[in-house]
C-alpha cells in the first residue's frame, strides 16, 4: 500500500487542493465538469473533490506533508507498516509494546527460536533444549 497525493485546481474556483490517501491504484475519472479522485476503484472526498481538467496529478509520496499554497485534506496513517517486535519474558514471547521492553526479536519465529516454545516459565532456548535432549539420549545409550 502506498501514500498517494492527488493534486489539482478546483473546478469551480482558483484554489489548489491536495488529497492524501492510502491505496494501491490512484486514478481520475471524468465527471461533474472535471476529474474526480479515485483510489482502488472508490471515489475519494465524498464527491466534493473534482479537479480542473489538465491540472490533476497523482503521485506516490512518503508521507502526507502539506504543500504550501494548497488546501490539504486526507491522511496516510493507514499506510504506515507497524512492525511488532518481541522479547522473551519468563519463557514466553511477548510483544515489546506490552511492557515497553526493547524488542530484541523481529518476529515471533525468531523469538521462539531463542526463547523456546511452551517452556512454561523456564526460559531455555530451542537450541539449548535440543542439546540437552541429545546429551540425554547419549546417556541412555551409553553402556556402563
Amino acid at each position: 500500500m502506498k501514500c498517494w497525493r492527488f493534486s489539482g485546481q478546483g473546478v469551480n474556483n482558483d484554489a489548489y487542493y491536495e488529497y492524501f490517501a492510502c491505496g494501491t491504484s490512484a486514478t481520475f475519472q471524468a465527471m461533474e465538469g472535471g476529474q474526480a479522485l479515485f483510489l482502488d476503484g472508490s471515489r475519494l472526498g465524498g464527491g466534493g473533490f473534482v479537479y480542473r481538467n489538465g491540472s490533476q496529478s497523482a503521485s506516490a509520496v512518503n508521507d502526507a506533508t502539506p504543500t504550501p499554497g494548497y488546501n490539504t485534506y486526507g491522511e496516510c496513517n493507514a499506510c504506515k507498516v507497524v512492525i511488532v517486535l518481541y522479547d522473551c519474558i519468563n519463557g514466553a514471547c511477548t510483544p515489546s509494546t506490552t511492557y515497553k521492553t526493547p524488542g530484541l526479536y523481529s518476529d515471533m519465529n525468531a523469538c521462539e527460536l531463542a526463547c523456546g516454545t511452551g517452556c512454561s516459565g523456564k526460559c531455555i532456548s530451542n537450541s539449548d533444549w535440543a542439546q540437552i535432549e541429545g546429551l540425554a539420549s547419549q546417556l541412555k545409550n551409553h553402556e556402563c
